[in-house]
């Protein structure tokens, strides 16, 4: 997904193709051994929400 044509904030492509490099094979990894069970994302969202600072909450 291109996210430069849905987003117009450089902090948000930045953090979003720096998950695209780091995370996203660790996280299919993950997903894979759990039984690829789509309750994994909902963990994560969750959890990330619960992490988000004040200005992270300013970027969106």
């Amino acid at each position: 997904m291109k996210l430069t044509a849905i987003h117009p904030f450089p902090k948000i492509i930045r953090k979003k193709e720096w998950i695209d490099a780091q995370v996203v094979s660790s996280l299919a990894t993950v997903y894979k051994a759990l039984g690829e069970d789509e309750t994994f994302f909902e963990y994560l969202k969750v959890l990330g929400k619960s992490r988000m600072s004040e200005d992270h909450e300013m970027l969106v």
